[in-house]
């Protein structure tokens, strides 16, 4: 579910090798706003929910189920890698989750999870560009020491 990849490439004998290295991430959506937080390194869920720890509780997506309570994180617990975790407000957790909830807050997750992605696209493609540009920046400089040491030998 949370998963952030990385890329290196090398080039071999004319050849372009390109590696992926894919890292489990610890993602949380907040349905209150629809945003994601995704976490890197181990986190508990108390400090997820600093902020509000009244008002909100933590679940994980793959506990909720139609018709039933939904399950709290409880505050102690260490968050999983590759897990997906909703924040939710206290309300829902007096009630038996409806199948209209689950869909919503399964379209929330989609929409949050779809902006992520074209966010660290675009931040990824513009990272390459900034290399590139830096990279000609480099090779124009070069150059031309190059030929200022060329027509101080001659």
């Amino acid at each position: 579910m949370g998963i952030c990849a990385s890329t290196q490439s090398t080039k071999t004998q004319g050849q372009l090798l390109i590696t992926y290295e894919l890292t489990p991430t610890i993602k949380v959506i907040n349905s209150v706003d629809g945003s994601l937080k995704e976490f890197e390194e181990p986190i508990k869920a108390s400090e997820v929910l600093s902020g509000h720890p009244d008002t909100l509780f933590l679940c994980n997506s793959e506990e909720m189920n139609v018709d039933c309570h939904v399950p709290r994180v409880p505050g102690t617990e260490e968050l999983q890698p590759g897990q997906l975790y909703f924040i939710l407000p206290i309300s829902i957790s007096t009630g038996l989750l409806s199948l209209h909830e689950l869909c919503l807050l399964a379209i929330q997750a989609s929409k949050a999870l779809k902006r992520s992605a074209e966010k660290k696209e675009k931040e990824s493609t513009a990272s390459f560009s900034d290399r590139r540009k830096s990279k000609r920046n480099a090779r124009r400089n070069h150059k031309v020491d190059f030929q200022l040491a060329l027509k101080k030998l001659g």
